[in-house]
């Protein structure tokens, strides 16, 4: 066959090539789509699950906060459910649940409630939470009460009476109304419906995303119903009740289009390049007696410039923590100072027995302690106590007040609560639950040392994701008044990020946040917080809002994944400058190391313009949504990996101190009498 018949058909063959190619990107890409939606609903069926136990622990907290109320105590030991019943209507030390729950009641020795508001009685059979919670001290679940029973969210605690044989249980309920599915869907990030195989019985969310759902009703025995771009999960809520969850490709489909075109664009480029040189070769006319190429041309190769990262490890600010020692830290602003947590001596503050110190600062200390109850109980704390010599300082006292009502206020799943506050002799004094765990700045660290690298992505944003919702629900926080608190964490950094050894992620150290109804305010132009974790505007002693905590995210995002703080610096100062200035060339330029996914993210994360930024921890949140399936289980593996050997040594050393403490409050009554506290004191009311 003569050569321009045959150059001429390996230009057809190339252009049928490109021509397939193209098919073949675009089917490849339906597919990766179609993965993706899966991916999503079954993340968006995660969320829903996760945040329907987020939902079940705060309640769950709640009733014990509730039976900790002296009222309830009180009416305990002389038991009137009429005067019970009355206090639940009227008095004032019962407003925040009368508030958050339409059905409360208690259970005295029984397993049927007693003195119950906002149902009959005969209405709701809660006897199996009611054994539970004897059974565990808490408990929380779904049930079905009412005449037309109708799905309601409830939980059940213990009410600590001494000389009971058979305790008595609180219960709350609220029900499951367009509210709480309205809060599912923003926390799901997408539609969600509940539905009785017959019809819907409420949804929320976009309305063309409910639509889409509706057509999944009777189809609830199935696992996912999928449309064109969307697919709905399903999730038993109760029997005879199902949670669909909506995830659509959305803002993501456009990306793999843009992908889809550049594909193609550069599959037809080869195409017609290698058609060009063929019609070339085979149309071009030879010199006479050369009948084809007598060589062939050298090939330059083309080096590749890597990009190093940046080396060695700069660890975060250190506040205190509450498991445990941490390393020498480098520079950086900080609320409280280290100090070296050398077990201190076993003695009773109150009804604390103090183990070992975790931290000092120039106003309070910190320590690990036991209290002890009736029947052996035993329960673990972390106790800030302010120094003796800061006691007689009215704007320290005040401060502190004002940080305990704050953090006694923000009831939350993903934040360390506050159980606690008083004074004992001249010394205040608040309690915080002890979380078994270590904070995010040493899982890294023992990560890096134990591991030789840093947490994978999708525990990282895993731990980013349950750090957002805490501020999520921090940021909307309403005040008694029901006006915003307008509240800004301001120390958002890897040492106030706790992941427990069950996985469970919880921020803390709200110590100088701000909120408009705090008594005590930062002045115009200072700065406080950990300058390597710090938004531009809060650097400068600017006005800070909710999206300064974002870009602190951001920051730990970048920590965690890489080893290294973003910003680094010879000295303080220039420190500060740099985090004033947001991230210049060298930062930027640093985010090419990591993984794509969080170079997408951080990008958008770490804007210096506020406006530029994610708006919201929950649209942030979202954003990351997609890569966290698995990683809670994952989490608390590495947990076990990292610190499984620590952390029963820990357990051990506290049940120990648990008995010896215990033995000891029972020798020395005189010693261990607690003193009336001032519970959570309104702010100037010392």
């Amino acid at each position: 066959m003569p050569k321009r018949q045959v150059m001429i058909a390996v230009a057809v063959l190339a252009l049928i090539g490109g021509a397939v190619g193209g098919i073949v990107v675009h089917r490849f890409n339906q597919r990766a789509l179609r993965r993706l939606a899966d991916q999503l609903s079954g993340n968006a069926r995660t969320q829903a699950r996760s945040a329907l136990a987020d939902k079940l622990k705060l309640i769950e907290t709640q009733a014990m906060a509730g039976a900790q109320l002296p009222q309830i105590r009180g009416q305990i030991a002389v038991f009137d459910p009429a005067t019970l019943a009355d206090g639940f209507r009227s008095e004032s030390w019962w407003a925040p649940f009368r508030n958050d729950f339409s059905v409360y009641g208690v259970a005295d020795d029984s397993e049927k409630l007693q003195a119950v508001e906002g149902m009959a009685a005969t209405d709701i059979d809660a006897s199996p939470m009611i054994a539970a919670a004897r059974a565990h001290r808490s408990t929380s679940g779904f049930l079905r009460a009412g005449p037309k029973s109708w799905p309601y969210a409830a939980g059940a605690a213990v009410i600590d009476v001494p000389g009971r044989a058979v305790p008595a249980v609180i219960f709350l309920a609220q029900a499951v109304d367009q509210a709480f599915v309205q809060d599912l869907a923003a926390k799901a990030g997408g539609a969600v419906m509940i539905s009785d195989g017959k019809s819907a019985l409420l949804s929320a969310g976009n309305d063309a995303e409910q639509v889409n759902l509706k057509a999944a009703i009777g189809r609830e025995q199935e696992p996912q119903v999928e449309g064109d771009t969307w697919s709905a999960a399903s999730s038993a809520l109760l029997p005879g009740l199902t949670l669909w969850t909506y995830a659509g490709v959305g803002a993501q489909a456009e990306e793999y289009r843009r992908d889809e075109t550049t594909s193609k664009t550069a599959v037809w480029a080869v195409a017609l390049i290698v058609a060009g040189i063929a019609l070339f070769q085979g149309l071009r006319k030879q010199p006479e007696g050369v009948t084809g190429a007598t060589g062939e041309s050298g090939r330059t190769p083309v080096a590749q410039k890597g990009m190093t990262g940046s080396s060695g490890i700069s660890g975060p600010g250190h506040l205190y923590v509450s498991s445990g020692p941490e390393d020498e830290d480098p520079e950086g602003a900080t609320a409280i100072s280290k100090a070296p947590p050398k077990p201190a001596p076993q003695n009773m503050f109150g009804r604390y027995m103090l183990l070992d110190r975790l931290g000092e600062g120039g106003m309070a200390e910190v320590y690990t302690a036991v209290t002890y109850g009736a029947e052996g109980f035993r329960r673990t704390f972390v106790v800030k106590r302010l120094r003796k010599e800061m006691s007689g300082n009215k704007d320290v006292v005040s401060a502190f007040i004002d940080e305990a009502n704050l953090a006694a206020s923000l009831v939350h799943t993903n934040i360390v609560p506050v159980f606690d506050f008083g004074k004992e002799g001249d010394e205040y004094f608040m309690a915080q639950e002890y979380i078994l765990g270590r904070d995010l700045g040493r899982v890294n660290r023992r990560a890096l040392e134990k591991e030789g690298k840093p947490l994978p992505l999708h525990e990282v944003f895993y731990v980013a994701h349950e750090t957002l919702k805490a501020l999520d629900y921090a940021h909307g926080k309403t005040g008694n008044d029901g006006k915003p608190m307008n509240l800004v964490h301001r120390d958002v950094s890897p040492n106030n990020i706790l992941v427990s050894a069950r996985g469970e992620v919880k921020l803390f150290d709200f110590g100088i946040a701000k909120a408009a109804n705090r008594i005590t305010q930062t002045q115009f132009g200072m700065v406080k917080g950990n300058v390597r974790f710090m938004s531009p505007e809060q650097a400068r002693g600017d006005p800070v809002d909710s999206r300064s905590d974002l870009f602190a995210i951001g920051l730990v995002i970048y920590y965690a994944l890489s080893g290294d703080a973003l910003y680094t610096a010879d000295t303080a100062y220039n420190l500060l400058v740099k985090a004033a200035q947001g991230p210049g060339e060298k930062e930027l330029a640093n985010l090419k190391s990591l993984p794509k996914e969080a170079q997408r993210v951080l990008e958008r994360a770490l804007q210096s313009n506020a406006a530029d930024r994610y708006q919201t921890a929950a649209e942030f949140a979202q954003a990351l949504a997609p890569f966290i399936a698995g990683a809670h289980d994952a989490l608390a593996r590495t947990m076990e990996r990292l610190f499984g050997e620590d952390i029963k040594a820990e357990e051990a050393r506290f049940a120990s101190a648990g008995a010896a403490g215990a033995a000891a409050s029972e020798g020395d009554s005189g010693s261990t009498a607690v003193q009336s506290t001032k519970r959570f004191a309104q702010p100037g009311k010392a």
